[in-house]
């Protein structure tokens, strides 16, 4: 008995040793953009922001958090990559608890276009970390999108967080694969406003609000305006 252990403990001792051995795949990341970005009608100085909010007459303080998260904003590219990985850093991240999941609120979506033609859902992720300004750190570390993925170049959209301010966004391929901006699939220019639904309450995930849905099956370019509690007609946003 005595033997067994000792022969387990150096088995486990070598499975330890191999494994810290074992360097982590190496990513190459490409700054969001230099792709496509999708859902955006406005010039804005964060390309992550809906709109520009500052020294805008009218606007509250909390109209102008809620469109400078990525709500609707979504990122087109096309790669061979086998493993497609995202770095973004947080500029706030907010929690709606029971009407939205972690991966709605501050997580990501991957969309990649099938043989069919079709848009088809391939991944969707989140850090483990309940949004706050004591997580923002770690919620900037790299996260793993998804692995395995065919061989040949596909057409990807990848949908930015419903209820998070992002100020910046890197997303990384597997060593030697290649990744380039798709041309914007989405044609017209469609602003589309509204309140909680719209924004993505209720979104089990950030590809998940109606206008994503609807650009998607007709192939429209929607650009959300959604602010969650906030849909009020203002002057402003009509300007």
């Amino acid at each position: 008995m005595k033997r067994f252990l000792i022969a387990i403990v150096c088995a486990a001792m070598v499975f330890s040793v191999s494994a810290q051995g074992k360097k982590a795949p190496k990513v190459n990341y490409v700054n969001a953009t230099e792709l496509t970005m999708l859902g955006k009608m406005c010039n804005t100085t964060n390309p992550y922001h809906r709109m520009e909010v500052a020294n805008v007459e009218g606007i509250s303080k909390t109209e102008a958090k809620l469109l400078k998260q990525a709500s609707g904003l979504a990122i087109a590219f096309k790669t061979n990559a086998s493993a497609i990985t995202v770095k973004a850093k947080y500029g706030s991240a907010s929690s709606w608890g029971p009407y939205a999941p972690l991966v709605a609120t501050t997580g990501f979506s991957l969309f990649i276009k099938d043989d069919n033609g079709e848009w088809t859902w391939a991944a969707a992720k989140a850090h483990k970390l309940a949004p706050g300004a004591k997580t923002l750190e770690a919620l900037s570390k790299p996260l793993p999108i998804i692995r395995g993925l065919v061989k040949g170049e596909k057409e990807c959209i990848l949908y930015l967080p419903l209820y998070s301010e992002l100020t910046n966004l890197e997303i990384g391929v597997n060593e030697g694969a290649t990744i380039e901006a798709l041309p914007n699939p989405f044609k017209y220019n469609i602003a589309v406003f509204g309140s909680s639904f719209t924004h993505g309450s209720c979104a089990s995930g950030p590809a998940l609000t109606w206008p994503a849905f609807l650009a998607r099956a007709t192939g429209w370019h929607l650009c959300s305006f959604g602010m969650s509690g906030n849909s009020k007609l203002q002057p402003y946003l009509g300007e």
